[in-house]
């Protein structure tokens, strides 16, 4: 189960580089990073009053799981309406921009927030003895270096601006999938032994009606509905 818990986080973490990556300019990703790992540092007092069991504890809760799901799929649809709405303003003519829909590319989701604190824990778990302080302050280094180097690798990677509203589409689908599966088996959740009991006939059936709407979409993405609609009631 924790893996599942791993990979969101994991996939929060790259959106927030992504969304660093959509400013272009080395001073904002600058700032990003610095921005995570000040929240990473100030944020291990925390951490340290935190029982060495919360994350067993958080996986054995079913209604935990549940609630987990519900914040990723909110996030994720949000993350997939941001990417669309920024991907149709981008073509937009220059006199119809509104520069209020930047908010989309700059602001982090909670989960980012959450991934913070889920690997500043673990970090802290597995390197016991060493002072608090210098752990918070290494883990906030590690925090810095991997956003610049991410941040700046995905901006050289994917130069255009499209490509990145794409691939934080992507991203959103990808967490969406995994909310699929956690929603699929969570009714049979083992909560003494967090291990999925992934209902297929629940999960087939969902992709089944995914897919049917993708291709209904793209279907009508290509017809002009109200021109259709007009030669339709012109000729009768």
């Amino acid at each position: 189960m924790e893996i599942y818990v791993q990979l969101i986080l994991i996939l929060a973490l790259l959106n927030y580089c992504l969304n660093a990556a959509l400013a272009g300019r080395p001073a904002v990703i600058g700032g990003y990073a610095l921005f995570a790992s000040i929240f990473a540092f100030v944020l291990y007092p925390v951490m340290i009053t935190q029982p060495t069991s919360i994350i067993s504890d958080f996986l054995s809760s079913r209604k935990l799981v549940t609630d987990w799901a519900v914040i990723t799929t909110v996030e994720a649809v949000a993350g997939l309406f941001a990417s669309v709405t920024l991907i149709q303003h981008h073509f937009k003519p220059k006199k119809d921009k509104k520069r209020s829909l930047a908010v989309l590319k700059a602001m982090p989701g909670v989960l980012f927030y959450i991934a913070i604190a889920y690997f500043e824990l673990v970090f802290f778990k597995h390197n016991p003895g060493v002072a608090f302080n210098v752990l918070a302050l290494f883990y906030a280094g590690i925090v810095l270096i991997s956003t610049l180097s991410i941040s700046a690798f995905i901006a050289w990677l994917l130069p255009a601006e499209t490509s990145k509203f794409e691939l934080k589409a992507l991203i959103s689908i990808a967490m969406l999938a995994i909310c699929l599966f956690i929603n699929s088996s969570v009714a049979e959740y083992n909560t003494a032994r967090p291990v999925f009991n992934l209902d297929w006939s629940a999960t087939l059936s969902f992709l089944a009606l995914m897919g049917c709407m993708f291709i209904a979409g793209y279907v009508l993405s290509g017809i002009k509905i109200t021109s259709f609609l007009r030669h339709r009631l012109w000729n009768r």
